[in-house]
Protein backbone atom coordinates (compact mmCIF):
# COMPACT_ATOMS: atom_id res chain seq x y z
CA UNK A 1 0.00 0.00 0.00
CA UNK A 2 1.23 3.32 -0.89
CA UNK A 3 -0.19 6.63 0.50
CA UNK A 4 0.33 9.69 -1.31
CA UNK A 5 -0.56 13.09 0.15
CA UNK A 6 -3.07 15.18 -1.44
CA UNK A 7 -1.48 18.56 -1.06
CA UNK A 8 1.53 17.44 -2.78
CA UNK A 9 -0.62 16.31 -6.03
CA UNK A 10 -2.39 19.41 -5.93
CA UNK A 11 1.48 21.33 -6.05
CA UNK A 12 3.00 18.93 -8.94
CA UNK A 13 3.51 20.13 -12.76
CA UNK A 14 1.22 16.85 -13.98
CA UNK A 15 -1.58 17.81 -11.85
CA UNK A 16 -4.27 16.84 -14.38
CA UNK A 17 -5.36 13.11 -13.66
CA UNK A 18 -3.99 11.67 -17.13
CA UNK A 19 -0.43 13.05 -16.66
CA UNK A 20 0.07 12.18 -13.25
CA UNK A 21 -0.78 8.70 -13.78
CA UNK A 22 1.67 8.74 -16.75
CA UNK A 23 4.30 10.58 -14.75
CA UNK A 24 3.75 7.77 -11.88
CA UNK A 25 3.49 4.97 -13.96
CA UNK A 26 0.49 3.86 -12.38
CA UNK A 27 -1.22 0.72 -13.52
CA UNK A 28 -4.66 0.68 -14.59
CA UNK A 29 -5.59 -0.51 -11.33
CA UNK A 30 -3.55 2.25 -9.43
CA UNK A 31 -5.54 4.38 -12.62
CA UNK A 32 -8.54 3.57 -11.32
CA UNK A 33 -7.89 4.31 -8.05
CA UNK A 34 -6.54 7.84 -8.05
CA UNK A 35 -9.64 9.10 -9.97
CA UNK A 36 -12.37 7.15 -7.57
CA UNK A 37 -10.74 9.03 -4.51
CA UNK A 38 -10.73 11.96 -6.04
CA UNK A 39 -13.94 11.51 -7.25
CA UNK A 40 -13.08 11.89 -11.00
CA UNK A 41 -15.31 10.50 -13.98
CA UNK A 42 -12.32 10.43 -16.61
CA UNK A 43 -8.62 10.60 -16.23
CA UNK A 44 -8.18 14.13 -18.05
CA UNK A 45 -9.85 15.64 -15.57
CA UNK A 46 -8.10 18.28 -13.70
CA UNK A 47 -7.98 17.80 -9.63
CA UNK A 48 -9.66 20.72 -7.80
CA UNK A 49 -7.34 22.27 -5.13
CA UNK A 50 -10.46 22.84 -2.61
CA UNK A 51 -11.40 18.99 -2.76
CA UNK A 52 -10.12 15.43 -1.67
CA UNK A 53 -8.83 13.93 1.15
CA UNK A 54 -5.91 14.39 3.08
CA UNK A 55 -4.40 10.95 2.06
CA UNK A 56 -4.94 8.66 -1.54
CA UNK A 57 -3.95 5.29 -1.04
CA UNK A 58 -2.61 3.13 -3.83
CA UNK A 59 -2.85 -0.48 -3.59
CA UNK A 60 0.50 -0.90 -5.50
CA UNK A 61 4.23 1.01 -5.49
CA UNK A 62 4.66 2.52 -9.14
CA UNK A 63 8.11 2.66 -10.15
CA UNK A 64 8.89 6.58 -9.50
CA UNK A 65 6.76 9.03 -7.30
CA UNK A 66 5.61 12.14 -7.25
CA UNK A 67 8.51 14.39 -7.74
CA UNK A 68 10.40 14.90 -4.39
CA UNK A 69 11.75 18.27 -3.53
CA UNK A 70 14.46 19.56 -0.62
CA UNK A 71 11.38 21.22 0.78
CA UNK A 72 9.37 18.74 1.29
CA UNK A 73 11.91 16.41 2.40
CA UNK A 74 13.00 18.78 5.17
CA UNK A 75 9.33 19.18 6.04
CA UNK A 76 8.94 15.76 6.08
CA UNK A 77 11.23 15.13 8.66
CA UNK A 78 10.99 17.82 11.26
CA UNK A 79 7.14 16.67 11.37
CA UNK A 80 8.16 13.36 11.94
CA UNK A 81 10.82 14.15 14.62
CA UNK A 82 8.29 16.35 16.12
CA UNK A 83 5.26 14.58 16.84
CA UNK A 84 5.70 11.14 14.45
CA UNK A 85 8.19 8.14 14.31
CA UNK A 86 11.19 10.41 14.44
CA UNK A 87 10.40 11.06 18.42
CA UNK A 88 12.61 10.25 20.78
CA UNK A 89 15.70 10.32 18.01
CA UNK A 90 18.42 12.62 17.53
CA UNK A 91 17.27 14.95 13.56
CA UNK A 92 19.35 17.49 12.38
CA UNK A 93 17.56 19.27 9.71
CA UNK A 94 19.35 22.56 7.93
CA UNK A 95 22.34 24.47 8.09
CA UNK A 96 25.48 23.02 9.44
CA UNK A 97 28.08 25.93 8.42
CA UNK A 98 28.66 28.79 5.38
CA UNK A 99 26.07 28.75 2.74
CA UNK A 100 26.52 29.72 -0.94
CA UNK A 101 29.66 29.72 -2.43
CA UNK A 102 31.72 30.55 0.47
CA UNK A 103 30.29 27.67 1.70
CA UNK A 104 30.49 25.11 -1.20
CA UNK A 105 34.25 26.44 -1.88
CA UNK A 106 35.89 26.43 1.26
CA UNK A 107 36.59 23.50 3.55
CA UNK A 108 33.90 23.70 6.36
CA UNK A 109 34.85 22.00 9.58
CA UNK A 110 30.90 21.84 11.31
CA UNK A 111 29.92 20.75 8.10
CA UNK A 112 32.73 17.57 8.11
CA UNK A 113 31.47 17.08 11.73
CA UNK A 114 27.79 16.91 10.98
CA UNK A 115 28.07 14.54 8.22
CA UNK A 116 30.53 12.05 10.05
CA UNK A 117 28.66 12.45 13.43
CA UNK A 118 25.33 10.87 11.53
CA UNK A 119 24.25 7.44 11.37
CA UNK A 120 21.89 8.28 8.65
CA UNK A 121 22.37 10.93 6.05
CA UNK A 122 19.59 11.85 3.66
CA UNK A 123 20.23 13.53 0.54
CA UNK A 124 17.90 14.88 -2.28
CA UNK A 125 18.88 15.83 -6.28
CA UNK A 126 17.95 20.22 -6.36
CA UNK A 127 14.38 20.36 -7.75
CA UNK A 128 15.20 21.08 -11.66
CA UNK A 129 17.93 18.46 -12.34
CA UNK A 130 20.50 15.52 -11.11
CA UNK A 131 23.43 15.71 -9.70
CA UNK A 132 25.29 17.53 -6.91
CA UNK A 133 28.26 17.54 -4.82
CA UNK A 134 26.53 15.97 -1.10
CA UNK A 135 25.57 12.73 -2.76
CA UNK A 136 29.28 12.16 -2.51
CA UNK A 137 30.38 13.89 0.52
CA UNK A 138 27.23 11.96 2.00
CA UNK A 139 28.58 8.76 1.16
CA UNK A 140 32.30 9.80 2.04
CA UNK A 141 31.18 10.26 5.68
CA UNK A 142 30.68 6.88 6.38
CA UNK A 143 27.04 7.10 7.15
CA UNK A 144 24.20 4.99 5.96
CA UNK A 145 22.71 7.31 2.86
CA UNK A 146 19.34 7.58 1.43
CA UNK A 147 18.88 9.03 -1.82
CA UNK A 148 16.14 10.00 -3.86
CA UNK A 149 15.22 7.75 -7.08
CA UNK A 150 17.42 8.92 -10.25
CA UNK A 151 17.54 8.12 -14.04
CA UNK A 152 20.82 8.83 -14.21
CA UNK A 153 22.54 7.01 -10.91
CA UNK A 154 26.08 7.58 -10.80
CA UNK A 155 28.55 4.47 -12.11
CA UNK A 156 29.09 2.54 -9.22
CA UNK A 157 26.13 3.05 -7.20
CA UNK A 158 23.44 0.33 -6.44
CA UNK A 159 20.36 0.25 -4.33
CA UNK A 160 20.90 -1.48 -1.31
CA UNK A 161 24.55 -2.30 -2.19
CA UNK A 162 25.97 1.11 -1.68
CA UNK A 163 23.29 3.44 -0.63
CA UNK A 164 19.30 2.75 -0.38
CA UNK A 165 16.78 5.20 -2.71
CA UNK A 166 13.81 6.37 -1.85
CA UNK A 167 11.19 7.73 -4.39
CA UNK A 168 8.71 9.54 -1.76
CA UNK A 169 8.41 11.06 1.40
CA UNK A 170 5.75 8.53 2.45
CA UNK A 171 8.85 5.77 1.10
CA UNK A 172 11.48 7.79 3.08
CA UNK A 173 9.87 7.37 6.16
CA UNK A 174 9.23 3.90 5.63
CA UNK A 175 12.97 3.16 5.24
CA UNK A 176 13.90 5.01 8.41
CA UNK A 177 11.59 3.66 10.69
CA UNK A 178 12.51 0.10 9.53
CA UNK A 179 16.25 0.97 9.70
CA UNK A 180 15.92 2.89 13.07
CA UNK A 181 13.75 -0.02 14.40
CA UNK A 182 16.00 -2.62 12.70
CA UNK A 183 17.09 -5.93 14.46
CA UNK A 184 21.03 -6.51 14.95
CA UNK A 185 20.95 -8.76 11.55
CA UNK A 186 19.68 -6.19 9.64
CA UNK A 187 21.37 -3.55 11.18
CA UNK A 188 24.64 -5.10 10.49
CA UNK A 189 23.68 -4.97 6.87
CA UNK A 190 23.54 -1.35 7.04
CA UNK A 191 26.39 -1.40 8.65
CA UNK A 192 27.79 -3.32 5.52
CA UNK A 193 26.01 -0.93 2.88
CA UNK A 194 27.41 2.24 4.47
CA UNK A 195 30.84 0.91 4.47
CA UNK A 196 30.25 -0.16 0.74
CA UNK A 197 29.08 3.45 0.15
CA UNK A 198 32.03 5.13 1.19
CA UNK A 199 34.58 2.54 -0.48
CA UNK A 200 32.61 2.90 -3.63
CA UNK A 201 34.27 3.17 -7.17
CA UNK A 202 31.61 5.75 -8.55
CA UNK A 203 32.58 9.25 -9.94
CA UNK A 204 30.76 10.97 -6.83
CA UNK A 205 34.09 9.50 -4.77
CA UNK A 206 36.42 10.63 -7.22
CA UNK A 207 38.76 13.04 -6.14
CA UNK A 208 40.03 15.66 -9.33
CA UNK A 209 42.59 13.20 -10.30
CA UNK A 210 40.72 10.26 -10.92
CA UNK A 211 38.42 12.35 -12.85
CA UNK A 212 40.32 13.84 -15.13
CA UNK A 213 42.19 10.47 -15.73
CA UNK A 214 39.01 9.11 -16.35
CA UNK A 215 37.95 11.71 -18.77
CA UNK A 216 41.21 10.95 -20.77
CA UNK A 217 40.90 7.11 -20.54
CA UNK A 218 37.50 8.08 -22.79
CA UNK A 219 39.61 10.22 -25.12
CA UNK A 220 41.72 7.65 -25.67
CA UNK A 221 39.32 5.55 -26.97
CA UNK A 222 37.71 8.03 -29.01
CA UNK A 223 41.06 8.58 -30.59
CA UNK A 224 41.27 11.84 -29.62
CA UNK A 225 44.92 12.57 -30.98
CA UNK A 226 46.88 12.16 -27.68
CA UNK A 227 50.32 11.05 -27.47
CA UNK A 228 51.24 7.29 -28.22
CA UNK A 229 50.57 5.40 -24.83
CA UNK A 230 52.79 5.38 -22.43
CA UNK A 231 53.84 8.80 -22.80
CA UNK A 232 52.36 11.87 -20.39
CA UNK A 233 49.67 13.87 -22.52
CA UNK A 234 50.57 17.57 -22.43
CA UNK A 235 47.60 18.98 -20.94
CA UNK A 236 45.83 22.88 -21.45
CA UNK A 237 43.67 24.74 -19.27
CA UNK A 238 42.85 28.17 -20.99
CA UNK A 239 43.10 30.75 -17.19
CA UNK A 240 40.14 32.53 -16.25
CA UNK A 241 40.56 36.24 -14.45
CA UNK A 242 41.66 35.54 -10.90
CA UNK A 243 37.78 36.44 -9.16
CA UNK A 244 36.25 33.54 -11.11
CA UNK A 245 39.49 31.31 -10.47
CA UNK A 246 37.56 28.93 -7.91
CA UNK A 247 34.89 26.33 -7.71
CA UNK A 248 35.52 23.28 -10.74
CA UNK A 249 38.14 24.90 -12.83
CA UNK A 250 40.11 25.28 -9.52
CA UNK A 251 39.21 21.40 -9.37
CA UNK A 252 39.91 20.43 -13.11
CA UNK A 253 43.90 22.24 -12.34
CA UNK A 254 44.12 20.64 -8.75
CA UNK A 255 43.26 17.13 -10.86
CA UNK A 256 45.54 17.83 -13.83
CA UNK A 257 48.56 19.09 -11.55
CA UNK A 258 48.42 16.34 -9.13
CA UNK A 259 47.86 13.59 -11.73
CA UNK A 260 50.87 11.62 -12.71
CA UNK A 261 49.64 10.57 -16.23
CA UNK A 262 49.25 13.83 -17.33
CA UNK A 263 51.20 17.19 -17.74
CA UNK A 264 49.85 20.43 -17.33
CA UNK A 265 51.59 23.49 -19.10
CA UNK A 266 50.92 26.56 -19.09
CA UNK A 267 50.35 28.22 -22.83
CA UNK A 268 50.17 26.43 -26.21
CA UNK A 269 52.82 28.35 -27.76
CA UNK A 270 55.44 26.05 -30.02
CA UNK A 271 57.83 25.62 -27.54
CA UNK A 272 55.52 24.45 -24.94
CA UNK A 273 52.67 22.54 -27.56
CA UNK A 274 50.02 20.80 -25.66
CA UNK A 275 48.14 17.64 -26.61
CA UNK A 276 44.85 18.66 -26.07
CA UNK A 277 43.08 21.77 -24.47
CA UNK A 278 40.76 21.18 -21.79
CA UNK A 279 37.86 24.29 -21.25
CA UNK A 280 35.87 24.10 -18.18
CA UNK A 281 33.44 26.30 -20.02
CA UNK A 282 31.25 27.72 -16.55
CA UNK A 283 33.90 29.83 -15.76
CA UNK A 284 35.04 31.39 -19.30
CA UNK A 285 31.29 31.62 -20.05
CA UNK A 286 30.46 34.27 -16.90
CA UNK A 287 33.55 35.52 -17.39
CA UNK A 288 32.11 36.84 -20.92
CA UNK A 289 29.31 38.03 -19.67
CA UNK A 290 27.15 35.10 -19.88
CA UNK A 291 28.32 34.70 -23.79
CA UNK A 292 30.67 31.98 -25.55
CA UNK A 293 33.11 35.46 -26.22
CA UNK A 294 36.01 34.07 -24.30
CA UNK A 295 34.94 30.17 -24.99
CA UNK A 296 35.59 30.78 -28.95
CA UNK A 297 38.39 32.35 -27.93
CA UNK A 298 39.64 29.52 -26.18
CA UNK A 299 38.99 27.47 -28.66
CA UNK A 300 40.17 29.48 -31.66
CA UNK A 301 43.43 29.52 -30.05
CA UNK A 302 43.52 25.62 -29.49
CA UNK A 303 42.45 25.49 -33.48
CA UNK A 304 45.35 27.63 -34.50
CA UNK A 305 47.90 25.36 -32.35
CA UNK A 306 46.28 22.28 -33.70
CA UNK A 307 45.24 20.52 -30.51
CA UNK A 308 41.83 19.05 -29.86
CA UNK A 309 39.27 20.48 -27.44
CA UNK A 310 37.99 18.53 -24.44
CA UNK A 311 35.18 20.69 -22.98
CA UNK A 312 33.35 20.32 -18.90
CA UNK A 313 30.36 22.03 -18.86
CA UNK A 314 29.66 21.76 -15.39
CA UNK A 315 26.65 24.20 -15.46
CA UNK A 316 23.43 22.95 -13.39
CA UNK A 317 21.12 23.80 -16.07
CA UNK A 318 20.34 20.33 -18.11
CA UNK A 319 18.32 22.34 -21.09
CA UNK A 320 20.74 24.14 -22.54
CA UNK A 321 24.84 23.88 -23.66
CA UNK A 322 27.11 26.45 -23.26
CA UNK A 323 28.77 25.82 -26.78
CA UNK A 324 27.62 24.70 -29.75
CA UNK A 325 30.73 24.90 -31.62
CA UNK A 326 31.63 22.00 -33.41
CA UNK A 327 35.32 22.46 -33.11
CA UNK A 328 34.89 20.62 -29.54
CA UNK A 329 35.81 16.93 -30.09
CA UNK A 330 34.53 15.96 -26.42
CA UNK A 331 31.75 17.68 -24.73
CA UNK A 332 31.16 16.26 -21.17
CA UNK A 333 28.03 17.64 -19.57
CA UNK A 334 26.65 17.48 -16.20
CA UNK A 335 22.89 17.64 -14.89
CA UNK A 336 21.44 15.63 -18.11
CA UNK A 337 17.78 14.83 -16.31
CA UNK A 338 15.43 17.35 -16.15
CA UNK A 339 13.98 15.97 -12.79
CA UNK A 340 10.49 18.09 -13.32
CA UNK A 341 9.32 16.13 -16.30
CA UNK A 342 11.69 13.17 -15.55
CA UNK A 343 13.11 12.56 -18.92
CA UNK A 344 16.75 12.74 -20.42
CA UNK A 345 17.60 16.15 -22.01
CA UNK A 346 17.88 16.24 -25.76
CA UNK A 347 20.48 18.54 -27.29
CA UNK A 348 19.46 18.16 -30.59
CA UNK A 349 19.69 20.38 -33.35
CA UNK A 350 23.28 20.93 -31.77
CA UNK A 351 26.13 19.50 -33.85
CA UNK A 352 27.12 18.88 -30.41
CA UNK A 353 24.49 16.55 -30.02
CA UNK A 354 25.92 13.07 -30.57
CA UNK A 355 29.14 13.85 -28.80
CA UNK A 356 27.68 14.48 -25.22
CA UNK A 357 29.08 12.29 -22.57
CA UNK A 358 28.38 11.76 -18.68
CA UNK A 359 30.04 13.97 -16.37
CA UNK A 360 29.77 13.97 -12.50
CA UNK A 361 30.92 15.99 -9.77
CA UNK A 362 34.30 14.97 -7.84
CA UNK A 363 34.45 15.95 -4.47
CA UNK A 364 37.54 18.67 -3.69
CA UNK A 365 40.98 16.95 -2.89
CA UNK A 366 41.04 18.48 0.81
CA UNK A 367 37.11 17.44 1.78
CA UNK A 368 37.35 13.84 0.47
CA UNK A 369 40.71 13.71 2.77
CA UNK A 370 38.53 15.55 5.93
CA UNK A 371 35.07 13.17 5.65
CA UNK A 372 37.34 9.71 5.58
CA UNK A 373 39.57 11.04 8.10
CA UNK A 374 36.60 12.35 10.34
CA UNK A 375 34.60 8.88 9.66
CA UNK A 376 37.77 6.91 10.71
CA UNK A 377 38.24 8.90 13.97
CA UNK A 378 34.45 8.76 14.63
CA UNK A 379 32.54 6.23 16.92
CA UNK A 380 30.93 2.64 15.19
CA UNK A 381 28.10 4.23 12.90
CA UNK A 382 25.68 2.70 15.18
CA UNK A 383 26.96 5.26 17.73
CA UNK A 384 26.99 8.13 16.76
CA UNK A 385 25.32 11.12 18.00
CA UNK A 386 22.73 11.98 15.31
CA UNK A 387 20.26 9.42 13.85
CA UNK A 388 19.01 11.24 11.01
CA UNK A 389 20.44 14.38 9.45
CA UNK A 390 19.39 16.54 6.06
CA UNK A 391 21.87 18.91 5.58
CA UNK A 392 19.96 21.58 3.86
CA UNK A 393 20.34 25.27 3.33
CA UNK A 394 17.50 27.01 1.66
CA UNK A 395 14.17 27.69 3.21
CA UNK A 396 12.20 28.08 0.06
CA UNK A 397 8.93 26.14 -0.81
CA UNK A 398 9.22 23.28 -2.63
Amino acid sequence: MLRLRYEDIVSHPHHQCGQLSRFLELTSTDRGHLCKQLGMRRLGSRVRVAAGPPWLELPHKPLLHELVTRARVARVLRDAHATGLLRGHSVFVGLASAAGKHGRNVLQPEYVDALSSSQIVVTCNPDGWEGDSRLGEALASGALVFADVMLDLPPGLRDGVQLRLYNSTAHLLQQLERTLKAAPVDAARDDRIALAGSAAHSPVLWSPVELIEALFKVARRRRLGLHPLGEQPRVYLPPVPAHLADGEWQTVRDGLRRSTRLRLVESTTPRRRADVTVIELYRLFVAGNRTEALIRAAIDEAHRAGTPVMALDFSDSPHRLLSHDPRIDLYFKRSRVDRRRRRWVEYQPSPLASKVLPLYYPIKTAWLHALREAARSKQPRRNRRTAVAFLWASERKG
